[in-house]
């Protein structure tokens, strides 16, 4: 939390301002405060929506439905004015962790006690949504803030007539959200079980299949080993839950009535949770909720004790939710049916969703994909033109696959007999990998290398064929352990180091750098021009070496500031509390893409720092398939196909002159 800006009212409607919760491109968040002393969280709507006439009538009528919505298990809609110049909503104001903050960064893997309780707390909420004729279509464990009384579920409210299209990480979505199929309130007891699974465990569906959960040998969500954490009748409810036939899973009606004989004694008395981690609650429900006026860096969030940190994380999340779903509002095609929650945490920090919207979340054209139903592959192989093409799917779901090679392909003879033969490369991909690749609101993949691809795929007669990933790690480890003609897309770094832990190939197809993002007009060419001064960036000791590392001809040194949050960090630079902050130069491109309108008043520096080679990585014995692909990539780099992609995708500065393969032509 920090307090109101200087374009934050001091009141709207009956409630008066207090601090600023989190900011994001649709618009912030804030704490109110009612005349009864109760706190709230206003979401005000930024002003570039507020002009859309579209997105108001939306805005009115999901405001209305949520409103329908009042239990014990979920954060209520209190109300709002959408007529008002800057449209507003206000919610119940919850001060706790996710599920996701407690199980990944305070305590670890819940008992099985406690997860009944919360399968108790989760059933009761969905009930109560889908007896409104409300489907959530995104439950997951960052969607769901931990009380002591129990649950509370966010982000519901924006699926009407109990049907929903794709939205959200793979891992938490059904099988039928995954193909593309309109689903009911069975997903969101797909969900239920997957996030039961991940509180218990500790990681949920394995990451093999999170691509294709009913892929997994027990048939379920990732439940492990019989004799694991999740185990007996718990295990049970969960594989039913999870079942790939909709028909076949429980209502939450019969989940609540099954998980009461476990978990209603330890909820109704409040100890339902595990000792240390309610203490925790505790710590957060007494914290005040309004910021001190913020002092020197090192005193803020980066710079605080352990204790410290959680309450400001404790806010952070709140207000990043309500901001989620304030996104995704902005983010609904007019007159569909869909529910998401669109903003996450930084990136690299947390589950990647797909947006939920017919506009994709970068600029530049989508190659164009199709999703087959039981593989969960998309095809992107080259048209006539080099530009993406669609793989089209048979009537029994087989995928079809390219020409063969020596048809007219002027590259295929520099592939490896076996990939030849095969026609088709398995492309492992994260489904948010921002510009180099990402899920589009369609299912499909989209960004600078599924475009490469596509275009190396004409030249080579091959096809690859994209299956999802829940991030760059995950898509790795897929590689690591895969059969057959394979490779891994997601911008990865070429170091010696990474090689090696990786056991990769990596064929270099752009190079990257850090930037300063300054206040505009006062843009530094480097960090020995901010000597004496502040940066910002991410937290960690890495990123503070690197800092150091670069401004080590200072006098006065730069003093850090690690803020794990990417807007957070403009927000500082734009308030001045920081000269500038210090990141990824296609990190800022693809936010400031992303998010229309954060670049307001701020200019990067022209000059990339600790320059690095990143690309696509193929499994170290496969040297011939690498060799393969810098050729294709280097005659798009030849006639211009590739300096064309790398304008569209919004980082031309980010281009090669010469494809590599493990920093060698």
């Amino acid at each position: 939390m920090k307090e109101p800006g200087p374009d934050d009212p001091a009141e709207i409607g009956p409630y008066r301002l207090v601090a600023r919760l989190a900011t994001g491109s649709t618009g912030r968040v804030c704490l109110g405060r009612s005349p009864d002393g109760e706190h709230v969280a206003v979401r005000l709507v930024h002003e570039s929506r507020a002009d859309d006439a579209a997105f108001r009538r939306r805005f009115a009528r999901e405001v209305a439905v949520a409103q329908r919505v009042r239990s014990p298990w979920t954060v209520p809609v209190l109300g709002g004015d959408t007529g008002a110049r800057v449209p507003w909503v206000a919610t119940g104001y919850v001060p706790g962790p996710t599920l996701r903050d407690a199980v990944a960064e305070r305590f670890g893997p819940l008992p099985e006690a406690s997860a009944w309780a919360l399968c108790l707390g989760l059933a009761r909420a969905l009930a109560e949504i889908h007896g409104h004729d409300l489907v959530h279509g995104g439950l997951k464990p960052s969607g769901i803030l931990l009380t002591p009384e129990g649950p509370k579920v966010t982000g519901f409210g924006i699926a009407r007539g109990a049907a929903v299209t794709p939205s959200g990480s793979p891992r938490w979505l059904a099988p039928e959200q995954i193909v593309g199929e309109r689903a009911g309130a069975p997903a969101d007891v797909f969900a239920l079980g997957a996030v039961v699974a991940y509180a218990v465990t500790g990681t949920g569906l394995p990451a093999a299949d999170a691509s294709a959960p009913w892929q997994s040998p027990d048939g379920g969500t990732g439940a492990g080993p019989v004799d694991g954490p999740l185990r007996g009748e718990l295990r049970d409810l969960v594989t039913r839950c999870t079942a790939k036939d909709p028909a076949r899973r429980p209502s939450p009606a019969e989940i609540a009535e099954e998980a009461a004989r476990h978990g209603a004694a330890a909820l109704a008395g409040g100890a339902w949770l595990p000792p240390a981690l309610s203490a925790g609650l505790g710590r957060d429900a007494a914290a005040p909720p309004v910021p001190d006026v913020p002092g020197d860096p090192p005193t803020h969030p980066a710079g605080a004790s352990r204790g410290q940190r959680r309450s400001v994380r404790g806010a952070a999340a709140v207000g990043a939710l309500l901001l989620a779903a304030l996104a995704t509002w902005a983010l609904l095609p007019g007159g569909g049916d869909s529910a998401s929650e669109a903003a996450g945490d930084a990136p690299g920090k947390s589950e990647a969703d797909a947006p939920d919207s017919d506009d994709a979340p970068w600029p530049g054209p989508a190659a164009e994909t199709g999703l087959t139903p039981e593989t969960g592959l998309t095809d992107v192989r080259g048209d006539a033109d080099g530009a993406g093409g669609t793989g089209a799917t048979e009537p029994d779901g087989a995928t079809e696959t390219a020409p063969p090679a020596g048809s007219g392909a002027p590259l295929s003879e520099l592939l490896p007999p076996e990939v030849r033969e095969a026609g088709t490369v398995t492309v492992y991909a994260p489904v948010d990998a921002g510009p180099f690749g990402h899920l589009d609101g369609s299912g499909g993949f989209a960004g600078l290398e599924p475009e490469l691809l596509a275009a190396m795929g004409e030249r080579l007669g091959v096809t690859f064929a994209l299956e999802a990933a829940d991030d760059r790690e995950t898509a790795l480890e897929r590689l690591a352990g895969g059969e057959g003609p394979r490779m891994a897309i997601g911008g990865f770094s070429d170091t010696p180091d990474n090689r090696s832990e990786s056991g990769t190939t990596v064929v270099d197809s752009f190079q990257d750098g850090y930037v300063l993002v300054m206040r505009d007009g006062e843009v530094a060419r480097d960090l020995g021009g901010l000597c004496g001064g502040t940066v910002a960036g991410w937290e960690g000791d890495y990123y503070r070496g690197l800092v150091a590392a670069e401004s080590t001809a200072c006098g006065d040194p730069v003093r850090y500031w690690g803020i794990d949050d990417l807007p957070a960090m403009l927000d500082a630079v734009r308030d001045g509390e920081a000269d500038a902050a210090f990141v990824l130069y296609t990190e800022i491109v693809g936010h400031f893409a992303e998010h229309e309108g954060s670049d307001g008043g701020l200019a990067l520096s022209e000059r990339l720092m600790l320059i690095g080679d990143y690309g696509m990585a193929v499994h170290r014995g496969d040297g011939e398939l690498a060799q393969a692909l810098r050729a294709a990539l280097q005659s798009l780099i030849d006639d211009g196909t590739y300096a064309r992609a790398m304008e569209r995708w919004g980082i031309p500065d980010a281009a090669v002159d010469t494809a590599r393969v493990n920093g060698e032509p």
